[in-house]
């Protein structure tokens, strides 16, 4: 069964995926404001990338928004090179 507490952190961070891009572990911690802190990332779903899993599988329509927005700055920055 899934907590309600866990899937509002998904989609939190899934919305902040939407606006800043998807971001490896490293640069999620670096980066400034974030809406969760990393110890709660870890208290939901054990580690960063069983929530990026979580989210895939919670929520394919925003996994799938999420991965073109990516991969449209990684063709951007390609296409200017």
């Amino acid at each position: 069964m899934i907590n309600k507490r866990k899937k509002a952190a998904a989609e939190t961070m899934s919305l902040f995926f939407a606006e800043h891009g998807l971001m490896s572990f490293q640069e999620y911690r670096a980066f400034r404001p974030t809406p969760m802190r990393v110890s709660y990332i870890k208290k939901f779903f054990g580690n960063y990338t069983r929530m990026l899993t979580f989210i895939e599988r919670s929520d394919p329509d925003m996994w799938d928004l999420l991965n073109v927005s990516d991969n449209t700055a990684e063709d951007d920055a390609f296409a200017a090179a």
